[in-house]
């Protein structure tokens, strides 16, 4: 039987937007955060410009030149948090399983 490949994962996080399909940040470091998960994102100055809600996970492939690179799906809330706005943004994360072998 041949052998997996392996690869490296880069030590750093990408933050990408579902609805835009733009960078959002990269975070150094690798950070998993779970599907629910909020991050406040800060623009120019100290006060947040919005939430974040993570609605998928995602390794990006690499190669034997290039490592993976962990990615996490987000999308955007209005930045006061409340439990309602909250519960609107995570209708739209759909979390889809591989079928079992």
């Amino acid at each position: 039987m041949k052998e997996a490949a392996t690869h490296d994962v880069e030590e750093k996080t990408l933050v990408f937007d579902s609805e835009t399909g733009e960078q959002v940040i990269w975070l150094k470091g690798r950070c998993p955060l779970p599907v629910g998960s909020v991050i406040e994102i800060m623009r120019e100055g100290s006060k947040p410009s919005y939430d974040a809600v993570v609605c998928g996970i995602r390794l990006i492939a690499g190669s034997p030149d290039r490592a993976m690179t962990l990615c996490l799906h987000v999308v955007k809330t209005p930045t006061s948090y409340s439990h309602e706005r909250f519960a609107e943004a995570t209708k739209r994360v759909r979390v889809e399983f591989p079928p079992l072998p």
